[in-house]
C-alpha cells in the first residue's frame, strides 16, 4: 500500500463513492450479502472502530469487498492506532492534532443529526 494516509484523507473518504451514496448502519452493511462494501462504508467501520481485520477477510472472501479496499482499510487501522498511541493528550483532556482529527472524532454529531456541518445541499 503506497497510498497516503491521513486523518484529511480519512474524513474525505465517502466522496470515493458517487455522489449521495448513503451511510448505512454497520448492521445493515454486514448483513446486506449481495452488496459491495462501499468506501462510505468502510469510513464508518473505521470511525466506530468495530469492525475488525477478521471480518474484513470474510467480506473479501464473499467477493463484496475489493483487494484495493481491504488493504486501504487495514493501512488505515494501523495509521489510526498509532495515532492513537501518539497522543498529545492533556491532564485528562484530549488535546487534537488537528481539524481533521475533530471533525473525526465527533462526526457522529452531524451522522446523528446532533449538530449541523456544512450544508445539506452540496451545490452550496
Amino acid at each position: 500500500m503506497t497510498e497516503l494516509i491521513s486523518m484529511k484523507a480519512l474524513c474525505f473518504l465517502h466522496t470515493r463513492d458517487p455522489i449521495y451514496t448513503s451511510r448505512r448502519p454497520i448492521v445493515d452493511v454486514l448483513n446486506g450479502k449481495s452488496k459491495q462494501i462501499t468506501w462510505t462504508d468502510l469510513q464508518a467501520f473505521l470511525m466506530e472502530g468495530t469492525v475488525g481485520e477478521d471480518i474484513l477477510k470474510i467480506l473479501q472472501k464473499q467477493g463484496r469487498l475489493k483487494k484495493e479496499k481491504y488493504e486501504y482499510t487495514i493501512a488505515a487501522m494501523n495509521y489510526l492506532q498509532q495515532r492513537r498511541n501518539d497522543g498529545p493528550h492533556g491532564a485528562y483532556i484530549h488535546a487534537f492534532q488537528s481539524i481533521y482529527d475533530v471533525i473525526w472524532r465527533y462526526d457522529f454529531l452531524d451522522y446523528h443529526k446532533r449538530a449541523f456541518r456544512g450544508q445539506f445541499d452540496p451545490r452550496h
